[in-house]
């Protein structure tokens, strides 16, 4: 056996090295950011919130449907939320005004993305 097949190995096997060392690196490097209370998140989330109760306002309740996910829809039968929204306004009347109270966001993006808006609103 001669030095050039020692090294023609010994090269392989640290070049198989090296791409499995950097697809480690590749793998575990996750582009993550978290982002809580930003006016940007907030004004976002308010603009469905303003949808919401200006559509509650109008009495256009089935409107107000496409402002939630799918996923809520398979939890809740739209006639069971009509009821809900009929129930509510002969009980309380028509929302005259609202104000948000308070407020948070928390936005998580990377591999598991997560998007959190809580408002508290005094409606009238």
């Amino acid at each position: 056996m001669n030095i050039n097949y020692f090294s023609h190995a010994i090269l392989r096997i640290y070049n198989k090295c090296l791409i499995v060392c950097f697809s480690i690196l590749l793998y575990s490097c996750n582009i993550e950011g978290t982002y809580e209370n930003r006016e940007p998140d907030k004004k976002d989330g308010e603009r469905i919130a303003v949808a919401f109760y200006n559509l509650i306002q109008q009495r256009d309740y089935v409107k107000t449907y496409s402002l939630y996910t799918e996923r809520f829809f398979t939890i809740t039968d739209t006639s069971k939320l009509a009821s809900l929204y009929f129930q509510i306004d002969s009980t309380c009347g028509n929302v005259k005004d609202y104000t948000l109270l308070e407020w948070k966001t928390k936005i998580v993006k990377g591999v598991n993305p997560i998007s959190e808006y809580v408002y508290l609103y005094d409606v009238n």
